[in-house]
């Protein structure tokens, strides 16, 4: 992102408590990172490690979109 990075993201909306409004999903370098537990501390609701090929892409974005539809109606089963 041009002139601010995640982490100056995520502060802001912890601070402001906007990361509460929304469910906020991190694409990180590596889940495994020190710091992406930091993500889920200051609200992320997930982590989901950044791929490398465009088939990883797209898998990565059908997963997104999974995400969203159970956060949407987490009683319906899929």
């Amino acid at each position: 992102m041009p002139k601010v990075d995640g982490w100056e993201v995520m502060a802001k909306l912890h601070e402001t408590g906007e990361v509460n409004k929304m469910p906020v999903v991190v694409l990180t370098a590596s889940k495994d990172h020190p710091d992406s537990g930091k993500c889920l501390e200051m609200g992320a609701r997930a982590l989901i490690a950044k791929p490398v090929s465009i088939d990883g892409f797209v898998t990565c974005m059908e997963e997104i979109k999974m995400y969203w539809i159970i956060e949407k109606d987490p009683d319906e089963q899929y």
